[in-house]
């Protein structure tokens, strides 16, 4: 039987994933990714010098030097790097490379080499080196940079440099932000650094394998609520499948949202009620009878009253070589489960976000559960969390 503190517990957790939900569903609905902002903290008279921020789309225009830097703990040392390299001059796509500093091997690319293609062949070969080289931006003509007077916008007149990951070919776009000093409504000096976005977003990927495991889930009705029996569920489940388990979260409760103490009180007074807590109206677990505390709710609090009434939650998890979905149905007893079957996501070498392609070197295989009428080869959307730096995924879970 579970305990008044366990249910306030609940309450308070449903609470919180009402708010967090509510504030994915906004995310989701104009961005999914954030990118940082840093906003002056005390306004600065206008016409003075003030500092400004933002972030905006620049065109790599070149790589001038042709040199990409490789940095890392004896990196010079690493025999299948060297050998790498000199595959490389082999070939005719670097002029040399110089390995005299333990920890810094900078590799000068003969004329013509694409710089793109080779550094990311030495970013998918060597991930815990870092690799960089010397990029040319052009910046939009005119910026406008957030100020702690609001919006001004300026036009920019010169082109900006940054070290970065020679991954983005010439010509394609990439994500910068910039902190700019503005005099007058022009731009006397700015940094510009790569911009950093974090967050959750769907992307496509494919389904390469399945494990042994199996999930079923299932939102029982308020008013069913006891007609799941845990334990007995439990017994009959390890009889056909021993490595499994259950649990059933019961939730006893009715939520009518803010009222006054006095009403509460009244709310207290029917004989099923416990107690009431932010909201909500902890119930006997035995009570089950929604009509008659839908009338006695609605009589005490106001026909318009909106009440909820949550469903408890089932879960069964089974490890099985062969797993027949009609028994594991016909186990379980509820008309409505979910069934899911772990397995593999695949993720290529590019990942789309929001329209823009990431270099995601050797791609990424995550452990997702999938719906149990999948097959291995489907396509699909999958929710990640992702972190992305300037053309590159540095993060994907």
């Amino acid at each position: 039987m579970i305990s008044k503190e366990d249910l306030i517990k609940i309450i308070v957790i449903v609470v919180a994933l009402v708010f967090l939900l509510e504030v994915f569903s906004f995310q989701g609905s104009s961005r999914n990714l954030n990118s940082r902002t840093t906003p002056n903290e005390s306004p600065t008279p206008a016409g003075a010098g003030e500092i400004g921020s933002a972030e905006v789309d620049a065109v790599v225009s070149s790589y001038p030097d042709g040199v990409i830097t490789i940095t890392g703990s004896r990196v010079s040392e690493d025999a299948t790097l060297l050998a790498r390299l000199r595959a490389l001059a082999s070939d005719g796509k670097i002029a040399y490379f110089n390995s005299a500093n333990s920890d810094n091997v900078n590799v000068v690319l003969s004329t013509g080499a694409n710089i793109t293609e080779i550094g990311r062949n030495l970013s998918r070969e060597f991930p815990a080196y870092r690799i960089y080289s010397k990029a040319q931006l052009t910046l939009p003509d005119e910026i406008a940079f957030t100020t702690a007077r609001g919006v001004v916008s300026a036009p920019v007149r010169f082109k900006a440099g940054v070290m970065m990951e020679p991954i983005i070919a010439e010509g394609d776009k990439i994500s910068v932000f910039i902190t700019a000093l503005l005099v007058k409504g022009a731009v006397s000096e700015m940094q510009v650094e790569l911009a950093e976005k974090e967050g959750i977003t769907l992307v496509l990927g494919k389904i390469t394998q399945f494990d042994d495991y199996w999930v079923a889930d299932a939102e029982i009705p308020w008013e069913n609520r006891t007609k799941i029996n845990e334990s007995a569920l439990k017994d009959v489940l390890a009889a056909v499948y021993p490595n499994s388990t259950v649990s059933y979260e019961v939730l006893s409760f009715i939520s009518f949202g803010n009222t006054s103490e006095e009403k509460q009180a009244e709310l207290r007074n029917l004989s099923y009620v416990l107690f009431t807590v932010e909201g909500h109206a902890v119930v006997e677990e035995d009570f089950v009878n929604k009509s008659m505390a839908e009338e006695d709710f609605h009589r005490i609090l106001g026909s318009n009253t909106s009440l909820e009434f949550p469903p408890s939650a089932l879960k069964v998890n089974v490890s099985a070589a062969s797993f027949n979905e009609s028994i594991f149905r016909e186990i379980i007893g509820v008309e409505s489960v979910r069934i899911r079957r772990r397995g593999t996501f695949e993720l290529g070498e590019v990942v789309s976000v929001e329209g823009k392609d990431y270099f995601l070197p050797n791609g990424a295989h995550l452990s997702r559960l999938f719906p149990s009428n999948t097959s291995v080869g489907d396509q699909l959307t999958q929710p990640v969390r992702i972190k992305i730096k300037g053309g590159k995924v540095t993060l994907i879970e």
